[in-house]
């Protein structure tokens, strides 16, 4: 996290450390796991499922760690809509209601990545895995595995994003903060 503001630090200078793509075939995270396959599920044969096809009760095992976004028809903006604790906490900050300038202002670039990325999963049409590091200090990080789901209100674009994140706390050293 940013030194004295509590907030992952995310710009397009970090955001490779922050989150690498890796294939679906190595998600490790069980909550990960749960998702895709009720995600998989509801889409059945079309490409991603509708958003109204995803109410909190088919995500009971994993709302905790779910962010939800809308995201613009131009997929210049976008808006988090509901973030569960388990984000909120390793993010070290409720973002709901934020969208791509108001993440710019909290730190330069922030909305600019996360928009960076749902462009590709709009252009994609399929789920992206991510996973990195948020940082908190010298001593200790948060590693993150998130997964990025596509949904539909119209069943023919992509105008919302479910991400699922697995979050872990380690540590890194020593008081120093070497290994």
């Amino acid at each position: 996290m940013a030194q004295g503001r509590g907030i992952a630090t995310v710009s397009p200078w970090t955001a490779e450390r922050v989150g690498k793509r890796c294939p679906l075939s190595s998600i490790s995270s069980g909550v990960l796991k749960a998702a895709l396959a009720v995600w998989n599920q509801k889409h059945g044969r079309r490409r991603f499922p509708l958003k109204s096809e995803m109410p909190p009760r088919s995500m009971r095992g994993f709302l905790r760690h779910l962010t939800l976004f809308s995201i613009s028809q131009d997929v210049v903006d976008f808006r988090h809509r509901v973030m569960g604790d388990a984000a909120v906490v390793a993010w070290g900050a409720s973002f709901q209601g934020l969208g791509r300038k108001d993440l710019n202002r909290i730190q330069d670039g922030m909305g600019d990545v996360f928009t960076k990325l749902f462009s590709a999963i709009v252009r994609e049409q399929c789920p992206l895995l991510m996973r990195g590091a948020l940082w908190e200090g010298e001593v200790d990080e948060v590693a993150q595995e998130v997964l990025f789901l596509p949904l539909s209100s119209d069943g023919t674009r992509i105008d919302f994003v479910l991400s699922v994140g697995s979050y872990e706390k380690r540590v890194l050293g020593g008081p120093e903060g070497k290994p």
